[in-house]
Formats: C-alpha cells, structure tokens, sequence
C-alpha cells in the first residue's frame, strides 16, 4: 500500500491527470491540472474541457480526437491549452476511455505530461539552427594555422561570434600547450598529426572547457605546403556545441517518453537504434544488427506485406505519412505490438530520399484492452439477451441488436429516451417507478415484467436491473437491464401448474378410492385371520380341520400381502416412504432372508446356495430386507422343481452388489422391458403361480430411493438374474433384533389391570376379547360405540384403551379429543386399531396423539407385544405397526 501511495504521488506531482463524462465534463482534476493551468478545482469540475481551449488546433484535430475515443481506442497526442491568465502551454497527453459493464466507454481520463519547456526548448533550438545555418552561409567557419610543432600562425574569424572567446587573436604565437589544458591539447595535436601526417582529417571532435562551460567543436582539415622547413596545416572549426546539446535534450526526452528511435541510411540499407528500441525487445543496447534484414526477420509473417506496402508508398510520395502499426518478436521469443513513425529527413539531389528516421512505441498493453473490449463486444451484440443501458438520468445511452428485436425497435429511436417511457403498457404502470426507485436507491431489481412492442403486441419480460456507481461517492452513473422473453416459460409454467393440480387431484383421488378399499379389505380380513389364527391353536380340532385353518391362514394372508403391496406402492408413489438409512450388515440380512424362505425352498426340493459375503450397504434395514425377500421368493416360486438359487455377492467402486440367480425357464427378452411395470406379470397370470406383479416395481423404487441400482437378465430355458446394488457402508450396523409375543404367553400386564376396547364392529370386539381372556389376570372391557365407549371410560379407569378409528356418530378423533380434554384420562394411553392402513391415515392418527396406531387385520403376536409394552410403560413411544 506504502509502494502504491508513493506511486500515485509521484504521477500527481509529475503527471496532469483528468476524469470527464462522455460530453467531456470534467468530473475530477488533480492539484498538477490546477497548478499547470492556473484554475482553481471549483472552477473546474462540472465544466467542460473546452474551457481550456487555445485555439491553437483546428476542428479536424479534435473531430479526430473525439473519434478515436468514442471508438474505445486511447488517444496520444499534443495539444496547446490555455491558462487562466490567458497565455498558452502544450501537453503530450494520453486519453483512455473507461469501459463500464457493457464494454462501452462510460468515462475518459487523461494523463498529460507539461512539455512547454520543451517545446519551447525545441522551437528555440530550430531557431538557433536557422539563424547558426544563415549565419554560417555567410560567414565562414574559424580558420586556424598551425605549424607541426603546434604553434598558432593564424586565426580567422568572420567576426567576433560564439566562439572568439575561445579562439581568439590572443593564441597567435603561442603553443597549443599554453594555451589549453592537457586534454583539449591532446585533442587538438590528434587533429594536427592526422591532417600533417596524411594529408587531411574530418570529423575530428573537440571539447574545450572555458569560464566551468564545456564547448564542442568539429575538426576538419588538411596539409598546407611547407615554409621554412616546416610543415603547416589548416584546421576548419566548426562550433557544434548547440546541436550537441540539442541531441542531448531530444535523446532525453525520448528515454522519458519510454521510445524507441531508428535511424535508417536506405543507401546502405544500415539502421541505428537508440532510446528504448532494443530494451523494449529485450535485447541489451549494441546487440541488435544494425541492418533492414534483421529487422525484417523479426516482423511477425502476417504483418510483413502490410507494413512494407505502407513504407514504400511513404517513400514513393503516394501517402503523406507513414504510421503503421505491427509485430516485432521479442528476444524471448513472443511478438510484442509496436506503433511505428517515421520521417524523411534527408533526399538527394534527385529529391530520392536519403533517410529516414522514426519512433518505436510499444503499444501491446493497448492492443490487449482493444482485443478484450472487441470480445466484449462481440459477446453484448450476439447476445440473445436483451441489453438497455441507461445514464443517471435514466436516459437510455445503448441498446444491443437482441433488444432491437425483442422490443421492435431500432436503437436510434430510444437513444436518449428515458427508459420507463419506452415499452410500456398499462399493466407495466406499476413496475416501471418500482425499478426506477430501486436503482435510484442503490438496489438492483429482478422480476416479471410486463412490456409492449412496437407493433401493439405485449410480452413479459424476465428482468435483471442493477445500478453502476461511482467507486468514490457512490453516485449513480448508470444502470442496465438484461431480460428475455419469458412469456413462452411462463405460459408453460401455467400449463404445468394446472397439469399438477389435476395429477394432484386424481392422487387424491387414487388414495381416497385405496384407503376406502382398504379399510373395507381389512376389517373381514380381520376377523377372517383373527379368528384362523386362534382356531390354529385349538387342540380339539383334528387334522383336516387344521389344515382347513391353514388353507384359510393362507388365503387370507395372500389377500393381505396384496393389500399391503397395493399400500406400499400407493406410499411411494406419492413420495411418503420414510427411510432410515443405516449401515447393514450383508451377512446377516442374507442369514435371516435365506431362514425365511427356506420353508419355501425345501417344499419343492430346490436348494438355496447363498455366498460368504462381508462389508455393509448402506440402505434403510427393513426395505433392503423387504426387497432381498422379494427376489428371493421370486427365485423359488418360479423354479422348476429340484431347481437351485444361488445367491452371490460382489464390491466394486464403493459400491456393493447382491445378485439372486434362479434355474426357472427364463424370461424372452421380448418381455424383459416390462419387468419392473406395476401389474405386469409377464403372462404369468395365465398361471398358477400366485402374485400381483407389484413387488417387483415396489423394489426398483425402493433401491432407486436409497440412492441404489436394480436390474435383470434372463435367458429362456436357461434362468433368470436379478442384481441390486448400493453405496458400501463405512461400518456394518448393530444386528436387527426381533421381538415377538407369543399367542397364551404371560406378558407383562399387571394383575387386574383394564383393557378397554371400542370398535363398531361385533366380530372385531369377539376376536379382541377373546385374545384378551387367554391372558389372565387382564379386566377386559368393551364398547360398540364411543358414547358407550367414553362412558365406560370415566365408570373404569381404564390403564390401555383400544379404539377404532371409524365409528358412527361419533370417531375415533373425536373421542380421542374428548379423552385428552378429560383429566382422569389424559395419561391413559390410547392405541389405534383400525382397517385405515393408507400413510396419509397413519401420518394422521400418529400427529393426532395415538400412542400406537396398529392395522387390521392385526398380527396377533406384535399386537399382544405391543398392548404389553405399553401397560408396562405408559409413557413408551410412538409407533405404527401395520
């Protein structure tokens, strides 16, 4: 920060630095433009730059100027200003434009270097020049006479001009060792050995310090005929010391300037560099060879023929100018651009030109900001996105070619034009001063809103609108809008939107019809299997009785299993199926599915081959049971007798596989598309074999919501393969325990405690009480209805009340209300028993405050599990077995 402090100060004190609008207001000035032009900062800012100017430069000068920035390219050039007090000073000025967000120049700031000095250094130095070239076209340079042993026979002089102090009549006669110090006489016996020895010299320098000042002579001259036995010769002096220091004054004001300067002799085809010309190339100072041909070889190929047509037409008069812009390689071998000038300084007698000199500026960064504002650019024309852009005013100042056609208008006619009055229509009355002032207050706006074309039609327009501010102040500079049509998505939003709420409406449907059927399904099935189950344990029946109550069991449990099935899909279907993703052991789920089924198995000699598996998946326990069940059962039921499954097992990229493999007669491959359909049975419904076609769809969603992968293969005559896969487990989970009761078992009941049961229906109270007088010392109790049901209540005390959701008059909801409400019985805990089995009804008696919400028909042993746990512990939790 302390580096960068330094620098800002150094260019404010050495440099006159601007900011102006795009009109050329001037918005900032640093104390340099203050002090250089006389205006204090007050009178400045909010002027504009022409206040400053001389009247020195024509129109075309500031036409052009004007054009170049516009375009986004900076200016360099100089320019006479005019001070406060009236009197006029140049600047060598550099104008760069200042893009916003759009790419587009949003303000200009100018750097400009004081070169009134100079200029006026220079332009006295061309006046010398004149005045020394007229003087010396009629007045002869200082002649001098020397003989061999350097002793002054003569001076000439025109008259007494610059450099008579210095040779004057005051030498004659006297030696060069007299009358200079040691090294201009070293000089001067240099020249008169050359010119004694061979005849003549030229070009020969000299200094010659007198009075603390240096002065620079050039030597010529040539051998005079012998008198007096010596040798003699004539030196012509020329004084040089104005050009020297010319020379030295431009030489510096091209090393400030960072240029780079050549010179070429187009005769001998030889070129000097100096300045910055070989460091801006990276080469050190002598290094280049001083030649065009290696100058051509380093122009980048594509610019050669470019760059070499605009020299030779330069020299061949058919261009007044030769500015040319090329690449030049630089010695680490990338090509760097430079702007190139040049000038003829000298022709020969024909009016050939001799040579030409010129300047080399390194202008790469500049080519970088122009390739990157054109890409800009480019990007913002092609855009599909509408773009508006607006000054502070909110006066629209660009609109590119998308917006032309979005809102059919051509961008000359809404430049300048404020933006909430273009488009507009009635429904857009309102938006329009929203976003007006939410710029205005330093926001940005998103939103729908609604605009009308040029042809009369309306659309919506899906808007983004942010302010620019100014980094100082914080003032608005501009804001822009980017916006489509969204009258196409919003349409089809609609559409979807109503497609939803009928999807919606049949879902509710579907599940209404399910839950009613259901409930009409489960409460015979109640009593059916209720009623099975305790005939199972009845001694006195005999052995075709018995199987006439497992036939029955049978029945009745498939038409349960189809209901379920019907319930478990409904439940995923409408996305209600709560998972509880843990590590699961492979080992043991493969161990207590493979004792399940094995009955099935050895019923029909086919034998069971399961793998040695290790690792856990990680999945929710009871659906990876569910589904591992479902493909094995699957596996036996349509074997052939004898047959074999063999379940194997796989990991691979973090992943672990099942794979359930039957020898059954395989499935065509016409067929297979159909598999995971719901109530697709493949044809197997012409058989008999039992089944609904459901599981196999209710385990390819149930992998899929695990985050798994299920699928099949199969080759008639041959068998079927059934996989699923899921993400491995960072650690096998604790083994799954199951808890049963056992129908005549003594529980955990507390003498005499009371069961009270409310149920509409007759055969579902036999069934109930009936279980309850097999588990003595229980007082059980019953009502028919839940006015009898709420009297009884209160005459009791009940410790556990069983109560039926659908009851006439008066439900299960309503009675469960009036049982919290009634303090005697607020801590009774109060179980659901009903045939509503749909997760909508469960999610329902669950938030309503049921301690266990348990379906019909019931599973006598988890039921009498349940009743006990809970007389056990009032207070236990939650749950709902179906």
């Amino acid at each position: 920060m302390d580096s960068l402090l330094a620098l800002w100060r150094a260019l404010d004190a050495h440099a006159i630095v601007s900011v102006t609008d795009l009109a050329g207001n001037i918005l900032e000035v640093n104390d340099k433009f203050c002090e250089v032009s006389g205006y204090p900062r007050e009178a400045l800012i909010g002027r504009n730059h022409r206040l400053l100017k001389s009247g020195v430069h024509d129109a075309a000068f500031y036409q052009a100027m004007w054009a170049t920035i516009s375009a986004g390219e900076s200016w360099q050039g100089e320019v006479c200003n005019r001070r406060l007090d009236g009197s006029l000073y140049w600047v060598r000025s550099t104008i760069t434009p200042i893009p916003g967000a759009d790419g587009l120049p949003e303000r200009y700031i100018s750097i400009r270097t004081d070169i009134t000095p100079l200029y006026e250094a220079e332009r006295s130095a061309r006046l010398a020049v004149e005045q020394l070239s007229a003087t010396l076209s009629a007045i002869p340079d200082t002649l001098i006479e020397l003989d061999e042993d350097g002793r002054f026979l003569r001076i000439g002089h025109g008259a007494e001009c610059h450099d008579g102090p210095v040779f004057c009549c005051q030498l004659l006669g006297r030696n060069i060792d007299e009358a200079f110090d040691t090294v201009s006489a070293g000089q001067l016996r240099v020249a008169l050995a050359e010119a004694i020895g061979s005849g003549q010299c030229s070009d020969l320098p000299l200094w010659i310090r007198v009075d603390g000042r240096q002065h620079f002579f050039e030597l010529s001259g040539s051998r005079l005929p012998d008198a007096d036995g010596k040798r003699r010769c004539l030196l012509v002096v020329h004084d040089a010391t104005r050009r020297k220091n010319l020379e030295t004054h431009f030489a510096f004001a091209i090393d400030g300037a960072g240029e780079g300067v050549w010179d070429l002799n187009l005769s001998s085809g030889q070129v000097q560099f100096s300045g910055h010309y070989e460091a801006m190339l990276g080469y050190a100072q002598g290094e280049l060879a001083p030649n065009l041909d290696s100058w051509l070889a380093m122009l980048h190929p594509n610019d050669r023929l470019g760059t070499q047509t605009a020299f030779f037409s330069y020299l061949a008069g058919q261009q007044n100018t030769y500015s040319v812009e090329f690449r030049l390689q630089h010695k680490a071998g990338h090509y760097i651009w430079i702007h190139s000038r040049g000038t003829i300084v000298e022709c020969g007698a024909d009016g050939a030109p001799l040579r030409v000199i010129g300047l080399h500026a390194d202008i790469s960064a500049r080519k970088r900001t122009e390739e990157a504002l054109q890409l800009f650019r480019r990007l913002v024309e092609g855009s599909g996105q509408a773009i508006r852009v607006a000054d502070a005013a909110h006066r629209i100042v660009y609109v590119n070619p998308a917006y032309e056609r979005m809102v059919g208008m051509r961008g000359e006619d809404v430049l300048g034009r404020r933006f909430d009055c273009i488009a507009t229509s009635e429904a857009s009355a309102t938006v329009f001063p929203q976003i007006v002032a939410a710029v205005e207050a330093g926001g940005s706006w998103q939103g729908l809103a609604p605009l009308r074309r040029a042809d009369g039609s309306t659309f919506f327009s899906l808007s983004n609108v942010q302010p620019i501010r100014d980094a100082h102040d914080g003032s608005l500079l501009y804001s822009f809008n980017t916006f489509t049509d969204h009258s196409e998505e919003l349409a089809r939003s609609q559409e979807l939107e109503a497609a939803l709420e009928q999807a919606n409406a049949a879902n509710l449907a579907k599940s209404n019809f399910l839950s009613s059927m259901s409930h009409e399904l489960r409460t015979p099935l109640n009593a059916v299997i209720g009623f099975a189950q305790m005939l199972e344990f009845d001694e006195a029946l005999d052995t075709d009785q018995q199987d006439n109550v497992a036939e029955i069991l049978k029945a009745g449990r498939h038409l349960l299993a189809l209901i379920n099935e019907v319930l478990d899909l409904a439940k995923i279907e409408a996305g209600r199926v709560e998972l509880s993703p843990e590590p699961v052991d492979a080992r043991e789920l493969i161990d207590e599915c493979v004792q399940l089924v094995l009955p099935l198995a050895h019923a029909r000699g086919i034998t069971l081959a399961p793998s040695v598996v290790s690792g856990a998946m990680q999945g929710d326990r009871v659906r990876l049971k569910q589904v591992l069940l479902n493909l094995l059962s699957n596996a036996i039921k349509y074997n052939r007798d004898g047959g074999s499954v063999r379940l194997a097992s796989r990991v691979q990229d973090g992943r672990l596989t099942l794979e359930v493999t039957d020898t059954g007669p395989g499935i065509p491959a016409a067929k297979l598309g159909g598999l995971f359909e719901p109530f697709n049975r493949l044809g197997a419904e012409n058989s008999a074999i039992e089944g609904s076609g459901i599981g196999l769809s209710i385990c390819k969603r149930l992998v899929e919501l695990m985050g798994g992968e299920i699928g099949a293969s199969s080759e008639e005559g041959i068998g079927s393969r059934f996989h699923f896969s899921l993400p491995l487990a960072d650690a096998a989970g604790a083994s799954h325990v199951a808890v049963s009761a056992q129908l005549g078992g003594q529980g955990t009941a507390r003498v005499q405690q009371r069961v009270l049961y409310v149920d509409d229906n007759p055969a579902n109270l036999k069934l109930v009480g009936q279980l309850f007088a097999r588990r003595r010392p229980v007082d059980f109790s019953s009502a028919q209805d839940a006015r009898q049901g709420l009297a009884l209540a209160l005459e009791v005390r009940p410790d556990l009340i069983l109560l039926d959701v659908n009851m006439p008059q008066m439900d299960g909801y309503q009675l469960l209300d009036i049982l919290r409400a009634e303090r005697s019985l607020r801590g009774v805990p109060v179980v659901a028993v009903t045939a509503n089995a749909m997760p909508r009804d469960i999610e329902r008696g669950l938030a309503a405050g049921f301690a266990a919400y348990l379906t019909k028909p019931l599973d006598i042993p988890l039921f009498l599990a349940t009743v006990d746990r809970l007389l056990a512990e009032p207070a236990g939790r939650v749950e709902t077995i179906a």
